[in-house]
């Protein structure tokens, strides 16, 4: 049966089986860039710091053509210091040209034979590798702070017709539509965007809409998303987007998948009943800290309703969605969040590991 996603709670996963970690270990929130440190770590990839040198590479492997190479890639592996490893990346080629969009980023370089060199637009990210057969390969990533050796192997899609889809050029054969999918190879469930088919009578954009295990029931460029963490089906068809010049004005693009670029238009809400500006959460929802997209791709933390739990601070917990009002899940407890106006009673108010964005109340983080 296909796993299309009704994004429960819009970006707040942890009911759809991803979260994020900071660097205490917790989930800081269900999704605050699934597979990515939020304490401040940010790889691309694993390494194992005490891991052997790189795996010997047969002399005669075939290079196949170029485009062969692309496609979705799991990774295994973890970083110097034990830093958190995204779990999933996707490899585009034109020609020999590869880019490696990875956690929201990029990488480009150039193919030759099984071997290849990529880098950030900026220089400051590097990593080379090589491919040791048709689907599998490593790489070594460094950014001059922190160097990590990961292995890659090629995801054959189950829930979807293909992987790695662009959610606004919707790159698909026709007929199907780029959405946010779920795949599970192994035990672990990953989200992505994949062509899936798309039903004959669509919902347009904003109006509610029912997920099937066969099709996805949105119009081209926007998603069912469920308004709740419920196990009922019913949502709402939401745009699409990259980044916020993808929204309407007002709107922010929520990060909803690891790879490739993938977010919801959506409002960000008051994390405190006394706080100006963003929207009153509805009942059963919490105001949530979220990835947003700004311009450029530029990653930064913002806020996000989403599922509300019960559990009180310092219960345990696996997820924010298990969590009550004015609290995430750090360090597998409930802890409160802060900002300059509501300081920590205990504890200092620390930042997720990225910039908060215009959208987030000054000083906006969790207590520690």
């Amino acid at each position: 049966m296909r796993k299309f996603i009704g994004l429960c709670a819009i970006v707040a996963l942890a009911a759809c089986g991803s979260k994020a970690t900071t660097s205490d270990g917790g989930d800081v929130t269900a999704d605050v860039a699934t597979g990515t440190d939020a304490g401040g770590t940010d790889a691309i990839a694993g390494t194992d710091a005490t891991a052997d040198a790189k795996p010997d590479v047969a002399k005669d492997v075939p290079a196949p053509s170029c485009a062969s190479r692309a496609g979705a890639y799991t990774i295994d592996g973890t970083c110097t210091g034990g830093a958190s490893s995204i779990t999933f990346g996707c490899m585009l080629a034109k020609d020999c040209n590869l880019t490696w969009v990875g956690d929201y980023r990029a990488w480009s370089g150039t193919l030759k034979g099984n071997d290849f060199t990529l880098a950030s637009t900026d220089g400051s990210e590097n990593f080379s590798g090589s491919f040791d057969s048709a689907s599998t390969g490593f790489y070594h990533y460094d950014n001059g702070s922190l160097t990590c050796d990961a292995t890659v192997a090629q995801l054959d899609p189950t829930q979807a017709d293909s992987l790695c889809c662009d959610v606004l050029a919707n790159d698909c054969k026709t007929g199907d539509a780029c959405v946010v999918v779920a795949e599970t190879p192994a035990t672990t469930t990953i989200l992505t965007t994949g062509c899936v088919p798309l039903a004959a009578s669509p919902t347009a954009e904003g109006h509610a809409c029912t997920q099937s295990a066969t099709e996805t029931g949105c119009a081209i460029g926007s998603l069912c998303v469920r308004n709740t963490g419920s196990a009922g089906s019913d949502g709402m068809c939401q745009h699409l987007c990259q980044q916020v010049s993808d929204c309407k004005a007002g709107l922010q693009c929520d990060i909803v998948s690891d790879a490739p670029r993938a977010g919801i238009c959506d409002t960000a809400c008051a994390p405190f009943a006394d706080e100006a500006g963003g929207a009153t959460c509805p009942s059963g929802q919490n105001c949530l800290p979220t990835l947003v997209a700004g311009a450029n791709y530029v990653r930064a933390i913002s806020t996000v309703c989403g599922t509300a739990g019960t559990a009180t601070a310092g219960l345990p917990c696996s997820s924010t969605s298990l969590c009550g009002a004015g609290l995430v899940c750090v360090a597998s407890a409930c802890t409160p969040i802060c900002d300059t106006k509501h300081p920590c009673a205990k504890g200092t108010c620390t930042g997720y590991g990225f910039d908060n964005a215009s959208t987030a109340p000054a000083g906006f983080g969790y207590c520690k």
